[in-house]
């Protein structure tokens, strides 16, 4: 079993002085750590051919990615068969170091027919590129949409987030045997739902101890043979944080101390006081 550990996104002007040393390459520095990073900017606009061309360039050896989907295939159904064709085209110049694509819906997106059909369309013209697909609706959990991932090959990715609403818990599911997914959004449960507040503060939560036990117990029980973990909670490099620790319960030995980046990140609070 193979673990891929790291964050949604790596290149964050808040993680300077906290996780990126001065005149560090970020990208550089990053995968001197992780061995996986989740592709963000691609969901805010599909970059030109020449983004994924040098990107790749830089990438080392054992280093893999997702890429996040652009929104426009995922909050809106204004878009066209060729548009998301030539999406996976772009994506392709990565192909020996991706992972898959990640599909992240809303949750306004619901279990029902329109939807399902949406999904297995996505797939359908996906051609040999791994899906897996984010829902954060409870209407979900049931067999009938876990059996239809497994029958279309397409990858649950299971999710931590506030336990509020009809929010989906945290689950273990393996719905293709090559790939599993893990995102972790933190459980900040009062901005969750907000409206009129900077998107960063959503994901502004650091994991206690005794819930990375909770998220590593979730990891070990899933069978893929490959593992992705992400965390999302990116404000001031709680992500990274947390991926440390989680890495060190697995047994891994990050180069970079969890602690060091705590202490990095107080002095950067105590700056603000």
């Amino acid at each position: 079993m193979d673990y891929y550990i790291g964050t949604a996104g790596f290149s964050y002007r808040d993680w300077e002085g906290i996780f990126y040393p001065k005149a560090k390459d970020k990208l550089e520095y990053y995968s001197s750590i992780f061995n996986f990073v989740e592709i963000n900017s691609t969901f805010y606009s599909i970059p030109e051919k020449q983004f994924f061309t040098s990107f790749s360039k830089r990438l080392k050896k054992d280093f893999m990615v997702s890429i996040k989907a652009n929104k426009t295939f995922t909050h809106q159904n204004n878009w066209s068969s060729n548009e998301l064709i030539s999406f996976f085209e772009l994506t392709k110049i990565l192909e020996d170091k991706l992972l898959c694509i990640l599909f992240q819906f809303p949750y306004s997106f619901h279990n029902d027919e329109e939807n399902l059909k949406k999904i297995e369309n996505i797939k359908k013209l996906s051609s040999n590129i791994n899906i897996a697909i984010e829902v954060r609706h409870k209407s979900f959990m049931e067999d009938t949409f876990l059996n239809f991932c497994k029958d279309n090959n397409l990858i649950f990715v299971n999710i931590d987030q506030p336990q509020i609403s009809y929010n989906l818990s945290l689950t273990t599911i393996c719905t293709n045997d090559k790939i599993s997914y893990f995102r972790f959004h933190g459980r900040k449960k009062d901005t969750w739902f907000s409206d009129n507040i900077e998107s960063y503060e959503r994901y502004n939560y650091t994991y206690t101890e005794k819930e990375i036990d909770e998220l590593k117990d979730a990891i070990v029980k899933n069978k893929a043979e490959n593992i992705i973990i992400s965390f999302n909670n990116h404000y001031k490099a709680k992500a990274v944080i947390n991926a440390i620790e989680l890495m060190e319960k697995l047994g891994k030995k990050p180069i970079v101390s969890s602690n060091q980046i705590k202490k990095n990140l107080n002095k950067s609070n105590e700056s603000l006081l």
